[in-house]
């Protein structure tokens, strides 16, 4: 009998299978590992962007069109690596479960444990950083 024939495709199964992942799975310290380290990843990146004077992440790519391109090429730089690394340790996983692998599950399960607390945290990062650093001109000029 084909693999094919064996494996139900349908959006419900992919979800339970996603679950039983995340709740049952081999390897599950890298649903806390893979995003602390994009959380680092965009803290460090977000202070970056603040030091430049460049706007929170997420807002600057969703609202500042001309810059778009740029900040969505620099994404994909910055996590083309994680979120491959992610994959392949969500395909392995499922390998190890289910005996087959769905790749566009892996891809869009290591690309959402990356690029989610990526952006926020850069984001994030940036607005705080931001704020400390206009507080702090403020009361350097209040005191001369």
């Amino acid at each position: 009998m084909p693999v094919e024939a064996e494996m139900d495709w349908s959006l419900k199964q992919v979800a339970d299978e996603l679950v039983m992942r995340v709740r049952d799975g081999p390897m599950q310290f890298r649903f806390l590992l893979q995003p602390a380290m994009a959380v680092f990843l965009g803290i460090r990146d977000g202070l970056a962007d603040s030091r430049r004077g460049a706007p929170p992440f997420l807002w600057g790519l969703l609202w500042h069109a001309a810059d778009r391109g740029a900040l969505f090429r620099a994404l994909l730089r910055r996590l083309r690596g994680p979120v491959l690394i992610a994959s392949t340790l969500d395909a392995v996983a499922q390998y190890l479960m289910f005996g087959y692998v769905r790749p566009l599950s892996a891809v869009l399960v290591g690309s959402t444990l990356m690029a989610l607390p990526y952006c926020n945290a850069r984001g994030l990062a940036n607005r705080l950083r931001s704020k400390h650093n206009e507080a702090r001109a403020r009361s350097a000029t209040l005191r001369d």
